[in-house]
């Protein structure tokens, strides 16, 4: 793999995560320390692609029916 070996750490655990049934399970975190699903706000649709910080997904917001493109960025500790 070409990159930074950050990125290329990176890469590798987006294309383990990148599982299509395993989207809709990531976990998030808000700024006040609450986790929530992916699952919580939007149906997953399928995978857009993937960069250096993370990837984007096609999903439908739950509440609101609409579609959309969202960037999702891992952060690595």
């Amino acid at each position: 793999m070409v990159g930074k070996p950050e990125e290329i750490k990176l890469r590798k655990l987006m294309r383990e995560k990148l599982q299509a049934t395993s989207i809709p399970d990531l976990d998030f975190e808000d700024i006040e320390g609450n986790i929530f699903k992916f699952s919580d706000f939007y149906d997953y649709h399928k995978f857009l692609g993937s960069g250096s910080f993370g990837f984007v997904v096609s999903a439908i917001d739950k509440v609101s029916g609409e579609h959309l493109a969202l960037k999702v960025s891992l952060l690595t500790h």
